[in-house]
C-alpha cells in the first residue's frame, strides 16, 4: 500500500509539473527547403532536429532575461517547440553519438516536438542508429502528427532511450524500430532507464521488434528498468514482438514500475510467454484502468504466428483496482524462475 501511494504521489506531482508547459518560441525543421545554415524560423527552416536542439540551447543560454531553468513564471513552465514538416531521415553514419538525436537536459528548457497538420511527419533513423537518446534531466514531449521509426543497430531503445529524464507521448507514434544485440535486445520501441519517467497520454507503440539469441531480451514495445517509471494513461501498445524471451508488449525489471491507468495493450508476442506484459520479482505493476486484451489466435506479428498462451506473467508486486486483464495470468512460475510473488488487491 505504501508503494502504491508513493507512485501515485510521484505521478500526480509529475503531471502537475509537466502538464502546464507554455511554448515561448518555435523552431522549424523541414525536408522540403530546410538547411542547417538557416535560422530555424518558419521561412528559414532547418534540415535536422539535432541542429534545432543545439540552437535552442544557445538561444536560451544567451538571453540574460530568461527565467531560471526549472522554475515557473505566471503559472507556466516555459518551453521551446520544434515543428516538423515532412520526413526527416538519417542518411549518414552517426556511430560517434548515442542516437540520431541526442537531447541533453543540461541548461535546456522543456522541448515539445510536433508535426505540421496535413503532412506525413516522420523522424526516420533509417536503420542506422536509435532515433532519440534523451538524458541528463531533459523534458521532451512528442506531440501529435509525429512518427518515430527506423531505429536500429542498437541493443536497447531502438526508438527512444530515456535516462534520468522525462518523456511524454501525446499523440505521436513509435513504430517499426528494432533492438538487436549480441548481449541484449531490450525495448525496441522505448527503453525507460534509471530515474526516467515515461508518460503515455495517447498515440501508438506498434510493430517494434527486439531480438537476442544469446542472452536476456525483455520488453519488445516498452522496457522499464533500474527504477524507471512508465505511466500509461491512454493510447495503444500493440503488434510488438520479442524473440526468445518474455514481454512482447511491456517488460518491467530491476525496480521498475509500470502504472496502467488507461489505454489498451493487445496483440503483442513473446516467444517464451507473457505476450503482453512481463514483470520480474523486483518490479511493481499497478493497474487502475485500461485493458490488457487476450491475443487473437494465429495473428501474424513481425513474421511470428501467435498461439495464445500466457497473456501476463507477474513475478513482482501486483496491484489491480479496476483494470481488465483477459486470458491467462501467470503468477510466479517459482518452479522455473524461483521468483517471489505478492499480490495486494485494493478492491477487496
Amino acid at each position: 500500500m505504501k508503494n502504491f501511494k508513493f507512485v501515485v504521489f510521484i505521478f500526480l506531482l509529475s503531471v502537475s509539473l509537466f502538464g502546464q508547459v507554455h511554448p515561448d518560441y518555435e523552431w522549424y525543421v523541414s525536408n522540403f527547403n530546410g538547411s542547417d545554415e538557416n535560422t530555424g524560423a518558419v521561412d528559414s527552416p532547418l534540415a535536422s532536429i539535432q541542429r534545432a536542439v543545439d540552437l535552442i540551447r544557445e538561444y536560451y543560454n544567451d538571453r540574460q532575461n530568461w527565467y531560471p531553468f526549472g522554475t515557473f513564471y505566471n503559472g507556466f513552465q516555459h518551453s521551446a517547440t520544434i515543428i516538423i514538416k515532412g520526413e526527416i531521415k538519417l542518411d549518414h553514419n552517426v556511430s560517434d553519438v548515442r542516437g540520431m538525436i541526442e537531447i541533453d537536459g543540461e541548461r535546456l528548457p522543456p522541448i515539445i516536438i510536433k508535426g505540421v497538420e496535413g503532412y506525413d511527419n516522420i523522424i526516420n533513423a533509417n536503420g542506422i542508429h536509435r532515433v532519440f537518446y534523451i538524458y541528463n534531466g531533459a523534458n521532451v514531449t512528442i506531440a501529435n502528427n509525429i512518427t518515430i521509426t527506423g531505429g536500429g543497430r542498437v541493443n536497447s531503445g531502438g526508438g527512444v532511450y530515456i535516462i534520468d529524464s522525462t518523456l511524454i507521448l501525446d499523440g505521436g507514434n513509435i513504430i517499426e524500430n528494432a533492438a538487436y544485440g549480441a548481449g541484449r535486445g531490450d525495448g525496441a520501441g522505448v527503453l525507460v532507464g534509471s530515474n526516467a519517467k515515461f508518460f503515455m497520454k495517447s498515440g501508438n507503440i506498434s510493430y517494434n521488434e527486439a531480438y537476442n539469441g544469446n542472452s536476456v531480451c525483455w520488453g519488445g514495445g516498452v522496457h522499464v528498468d533500474s527504477g524507471g517509471l512508465f505511466v500509461m494513461i491512454g493510447g495503444e501498445i500493440s503488434f510488438n514482438s520479442i524473440r526468445f524471451d518474455y514481454g512482447g508488449g511491456v517488460g518491467v525489471f530491476r525496480g521498475g514500475t509500470f502504472m496502467m491507468i488507461g489505454g489498451i495493450i493487445r496483440e503483442n508476442v513473446a516467444d517464451m510467454g507473457a505476450n503482453n506484459v512481463f514483470t520480474d520479482s523486483n518490479s511493481t505493476f499497478i493497474m487502475t484502468g485500461g485493458i490488457i486484451a487476450e491475443n487473437v489466435e494465429n495473428t501474424i506479428i513481425n513474421g511470428y504466428r501467435i498461439i495464445p498462451e500466457t497473456n501476463v506473467l507477474i513475478n513482482g508486486i501486483y496491484i489491480n483496482q479496476s483494470g481488465i486483464i483477459e486470458g491467462i495470468i501467470a503468477k510466479g512460475y517459482e518452479n522455473i524462475l524461483n521468483l517471489n510473488f505478492h499480490i495486494e488487491n485494493l478492491a477487496e
